[in-house]
């Protein structure tokens, strides 16, 4: 009988402790897919005191159950003073509660990264906030961000998932660049202030992450155009997947690399200045020729390399000078390779590093190119 006894109040005790007591059925849940944060014109203030303007995006489930070539999903904009009140006001006119578990995208409106006091805000609101998964991709629009979730795409149903998925396109392509918010918040805090954030651009039934828009002091001075985040990518080793076209024999041959690496060597400091070496090192093959054209002789392969490792040396100059003399600043990892690797030299350019990048750090670039594929026909 005591076992039987033991056996029931187990039973019962089991029953009782399964199940969620703070459940939240999915039909109660507005999962936010995109976040878009502009500062707020006069016209989309509701009050004097309004600053931001937020913009969720989501999903409309019973259309994606359905099918059919309708809009799937809504957009929720709301002003506020912070982004917090903004949130909160944004609970106060909806039945269900805004869920950001699968929330893929962060767009900045143009306006409030010029503005340094808000954006500083922002990042403090975004980067506290717990619901925020901070692996999701951050743009900037040249814009307003809340225009984005305008576009319909031909291909995709669902906006914020077809722009994530055109950001990982980058292992492909080096006019592709992604940049999730953790490692935003890490560049910001390491490049004093710093960062190049992908920029996003909208048509009609399409958007293109296109370029980088440059952050200085927390605030955008400029972008790097779409060719331009090709050879940025190339002396900020972040280039993974892409395309160097040369001429050859006036030919035009498409090199397609999987690897770009990119290494940084302290050369001799002298009459103040410093004296820095960029060697870029790549393999990969060449795709396209011309029919009834021989490839494979050692002497045509040779040729091809060195006027790749011409195009990437002229391309790589051009982009460190635009970083020195335009944009004045470096994003191109020369300061995080003397913190770490020269700190005494370091320590001669930290006060006023931004001026003494511009004017005493001598740059050279060097490039080596190696053809190891010709394709399959030859």
């Amino acid at each position: 009988m005591k076992r039987l006894s033991l056996f029931i109040t187990l039973i019962i005790l089991c029953t009782l402790l399964t199940g969620c007591w703070d459940k939240v059925e999915i039909d109660e849940r507005i999962f936010v897919l995109g976040i878009g944060i502009d500062k707020a014109s006069e016209e989309e203030k509701n009050q004097v005191s309004d600053r931001y303007l937020v913009s969720f995006a989501s999903p409309i489930v019973g259309a994606l159950k359905e099918g059919g070539d309708g809009k799937v999903f809504d957009t929720y904009n709301t002003a506020g003073e912070t982004f917090t009140i903004c949130l909160t006001q944004m609970l106060s006119r909806l039945e269900q509660k805004l869920s950001f578990e699968h929330t893929r995208v962060l767009i900045l409106g143009e306006n409030l990264v010029k503005d340094e006091r808000l954006f500083r805000e922002i990042l403090d609101s975004v980067g506290r906030a717990h619901e925020f998964h901070k692996s999701m991709y951050v743009f900037v629009v040249p814009d307003k961000a809340h225009e984005i979730f305008n576009v319909e795409p031909r291909y995709s149903k669902l906006l914020a998932m077809y722009i994530a998925g055109i950001a990982d396109n980058e292992i492909y392509s080096a006019r592709i660049s992604k940049m999730a918010a953790h490692e935003m918040y890490n560049k910001l805090l390491n490049q004093d202030g710093s960062v190049m954030i992908p920029r996003l651009m909208a048509h009609k039934d399409e958007v293109k992450v296109a370029g980088l828009a440059v952050i200085k002091d927390y605030k955008l001075i400029g972008y790097i155009s779409e060719e331009e985040n090709i050879y940025t990518s190339w002396v900020t080793n972040e280039a993974e997947g892409g395309i160097i076209t040369t001429k050859y024999n006036d030919i035009s041959i498409p090199f397609r690399y999987n690897e770009f690496k990119r290494k940084i060597k302290l050369d001799k400091v002298e009459n103040n200045k410093i004296y820095i070496t960029l060697s870029m090192e790549t393999e990969g093959e060449v795709e396209e020729y011309i029919w009834n054209k021989q490839l494979l002789e050692q002497e045509n392969i040779h040729k091809m390399e060195k006027q790749l490792e011409k195009e990437v040396v002229e391309q790589s100059e051009k982009i460190v000078k635009k970083f020195k003399d335009e944009l004045q600043v470096d994003l191109i990892g020369i300061r995080d390779y003397l913190k770490k690797f020269q700190p005494d030299v370091y320590q001669t350019v930290k006060s006023k590093y931004n001026e003494r990048f511009r004017d005493d750090i001598v740059i050279n670039v060097t490039a080596d190119v190696k053809i190891r594929r010709v394709g399959l026909l030859e």
